[in-house]
């Protein structure tokens, strides 16, 4: 089908089959196409477009559900939206649209799109949208790229099992993406040795406006679930489930330099990331750089039979930038084979603000080596509402918190009923200087030594608290009792 100019429909077609030398393997459009109950598969495109291409005007897909592709053997081919290529104009669809087993084969920087790519104009939906099955072999966006253009979805989206080379396993970002629907990105991945965001990689700006499921996503890199490295926004009643990454953050990856990542009432359990450096980790979340707001709703990472995973910071990693809980907050239950089972704090700043009782809650988390709860390398903490808790977590040594940084402390909260199956029940210091007040520690236990505190090395600055001195470097001081101070609450 050539449409150049005017106005067209056409309905109930089958467009299988066809060859075009450049753009536009079944339908070009550059004028005004409504197709209704189509079917479009089977079809090639040499560069762009092997099922569709809208080179301007408006592609309209109304009345009756259409499929582009369908089934195995009969997705369309093209280098650049194996199933639709927007160049200019705007396409739509406004019933149910099928966009599957489609693949593009380009290994342009941000070009692909298996199944729909956007460099000019936009794509509108109004209805369901899915996108399964389709494939970017050397490029970006299995399922979807918009390279710095507008896609807005007004139903919902279902975007799974597709693939990219890549980055983008289900959907590459680099423009204004916003989807009012509800989202549900599952089992897509990346192969490359250089790819990110098994379910999604943005760098622009990616808006989901309902309830979003983000679970069974995988890549070779970061991000298992999400890479984000512009503004993301996750709603309300979201879960990003089951995620892997091969290195860093199983269900989110942040290196946002400029954008700002939003967290409202969103569910972060059973993901892993099984890099194994010392400067890998993040099960549920790693922060590289940027701003991470967690606000409005009560967020949860990991959770009783749900934990993350990773070799450090088997909850969280936070390696730079600003991580604020604005509203209460529980990592749980969260496991890390070396150290920091709940948040491994490498460098920038965790700023807890919510008011109210363990407004951040770090509880029954494991690791195998140092920190159940908290592993701390370096960074700040700035409990400004001196409501974090570190409660009932465990490790070999530092069952509580283990220190082995440069670290700062602003009103340290509450270590209380943790367990070191060595040393340090509540707080293992060693190494670097770790400075805090307002810490209570209670009711700690460790099997060898200092059942609240186990210093080995270092400086440790403790003011209006359970200890009031300076304990100059080298000195062991091993507490065998639980340290108990109530007014330091």
């Amino acid at each position: 089908v050539y449409a150049a100019t005017g106005t067209s429909s056409l309905s109930n077609l089958v467009i299988r089959q066809n060859t075009a030398s450049s753009n536009g393997g079944g339908v070009y459009n550059a004028g005004s196409l409504t197709l209704a109950g189509a079917t479009i598969k089977g079809n090639t495109a040499t560069t762009k477009g092997g099922g569709a291409y809208v080179a301007g005007g408006t592609l309209t897909f109304a009345t009756t559900a259409s499929t582009i592709g369908g089934s195995a053997g009969n997705g369309n081919t093209a280098q650049n939206g194996g199933g639709i290529h927007i160049a200019s104009g705007t396409c739509s669809t406004t019933v149910a649209t099928n966009i599957s087993y489609n693949s593009a084969s380009t290994s342009t920087s941000h070009q692909g799109g298996g199944g729909i790519e956007v460099v000019g104009g936009s794509f509108i939906s109004t209805a369901v949208c899915t996108l399964a099955h389709n494939t970017a072999s050397n490029g970006y966006g299995g399922g979807i790229t918009n390279a710095s253009k507008t896609i807005t979805c007004w139903g919902d989206m279902l975007v799974t099992n597709n693939t990219a080379t890549s980055t983008g396993g289900g959907i590459n970002n680099t423009g204004t993406l916003t989807i009012h629907g509800t989202s549900t990105i599952t089992n897509n991945s990346t192969t490359g040795t250089s790819a990110a965001g098994g379910g999604i990689r943005n760098t622009g700006t990616l808006t989901m406006n309902g309830a979003a499921t983000i679970t069974g996503n995988s890549t070779s890199t970061t991000g298992g679930g999400i890479h984000n490295a512009g503004t993301l926004t996750i709603p309300n009643g979201s879960t990003l489930s089951n995620n892997t990454a091969t290195t860093s953050g199983g269900g989110l990856y942040i290196n946002s330099s400029s954008g700002t990542t939003t967290i409202i009432g969103t569910s972060i359990a059973g993901n892993q990331a099984n890099g194994t450096a010392t400067t890998n980790g993040g099960g549920g979340i790693y922060i590289e750089q940027g701003t991470v707001n967690f606000n409005t709703t009560a967020s949860t990472i990991g959770g009783s039979g749900t934990p993350n995973t990773a070799t450090n910071g088997g909850g969280v990693y936070l390696a730079g930038g600003t991580c604020s809980t604005n509203v209460a907050t529980s990592v749980s239950y969260n496991t890390a084979s070396t150290n920091g089972g709940g948040l491994y704090l490498n460098g920038g700043t965790l700023v807890v603000s919510a008011t109210g009782t363990d407004s951040l809650k770090i509880t029954n988390n494991t690791a195998t080596s140092g920190g159940g709860g908290v592993y701390l390398a370096g960074g700040t903490i700035n409990n400004t509402t001196a409501n974090m808790s570190v409660s009932s977590n465990r490790a070999a040594n530092g069952g509580g918190i283990y220190s082995a940084g440069t670290t700062t402390m602003t009103n340290g909260g509450v270590i209380r009923s943790n367990t070191a199956t060595s040393n340090g029940g509540g707080l293992y210091h060693t190494t670097g200087t770790l400075t805090s007040n307002h810490v209570h520690i209670a009711h700690n236990t460790a099997t060898s030594t200092g059942g609240g505190l186990y210093l080995n090395s270092g400086n440790l600055y403790l003011n209006s608290t359970t200890l009031n001195t300076f304990l100059p470097p080298d000195n062991i001081i091993i507490i065998y009792n639980i340290i108990r101070r109530e007014k330091c609450i």
